[in-house]
């Protein structure tokens, strides 16, 4: 969040863009990197990690296009330290991480709430398990393990 805050405040002082560190704050606790399975880079290579890991650092130079600032030409080099201004009017949210979830768990909790709001008398509407391919709630795929009983809690099929 604190690179997020500098690269908001002062977009034209870095080569990267907000995709980078995404991309960064989500592989840390994905398991795919072996940069962020050890603490320090000594106890790595004591483990033989980097001959069979993949480094997060070889999966952003190979898709380097997607991380660079936009427009070419944008970043300007900086001579000395980038200090962001730390007032909390000028810190704002970080919406791509924070709020990332949000649009789908909105939607998932208006779905329950329209569920609630029908007559517990009222018989239930269930629709024939052909009426979808997906799970309407978590809106995953179904297949031999998901099966469609999956989502029998929800009511819609």
């Amino acid at each position: 969040d604190c690179v997020h805050q500098c690269l908001h405040q002062m977009p034209w002082a870095f080569e990267f863009n907000e995709e980078l560190l995404l991309a960064l704050a989500e592989s840390i606790n994905s398991g795919w990197f072996a940069n962020f399975t050890f603490d320090c880079e000594r106890d790595m290579n004591d483990s033989g990690a980097t001959a069979t890991g993949l480094s997060i650092w070889t999966y952003i130079q190979a898709h380097r296009e997607r991380f660079l600032t936009c427009p070419p030409g944008h970043f300007r080099s900086v001579h000395g330290a980038v200090v962001p201004v730390a007032s909390t009017s000028r810190m704002v949210l970080w919406h791509a991480w924070f709020l990332r979830w949000h649009d789908r768990v909105w939607s998932i909790a208006w779905r329950r709430s329209q569920m609630a709001m029908v007559s517990e008398d009222a018989p239930a509407a269930w629709a024939p398990d052909s009426s979808s391919d997906r799970c309407h709630d978590c809106e995953r795929a179904f297949t031999l393990y998901r099966r469609r009983h999956h989502c029998r809690a929800c009511g819609f099929l």
